[in-house]
């Protein structure tokens, strides 16, 4: 297992890699052992979303992907869009990468 710093910084987080349970299906994790204990995998569901919107002052209780548009229809567009204005370093890389 290793761990991979963003921008090659400790201070600007990172992931580990390498595990081999990071490649097991959603049976198999269920299985997991620390120390003969039973885990569990938490799932926080729109968790970065949910972080904008509580910065913005907006209480988000329901889909933070279907708030503005509910058309359910478009929430796979909107949710794919919302992952790559956090995760891009501009907003016109954003709309490019879109």
């Amino acid at each position: 297992m290793y761990r991979v710093f963003n921008n090659g910084k400790f201070t600007e987080g990172g992931r580990f890699y390498g595990g081999e349970y990071q490649s097991l299906n959603e049976n198999k994790r269920s299985k997991i052992l620390i120390d003969y204990k039973k885990t569990c995998e938490v799932d926080y569901s729109a968790f970065h979303a949910r972080m904008l919107y509580h910065l913005a002052g907006i209480n988000c209780e329901d889909d933070p992907y279907q708030m503005v548009k509910p058309e359910p229809e478009l929430r796979p567009l909107i949710k794919k869009m919302m992952q790559m204005l956090i995760n891009a370093k501009s907003l016109s890389k954003a709309i490019g990468a879109f």
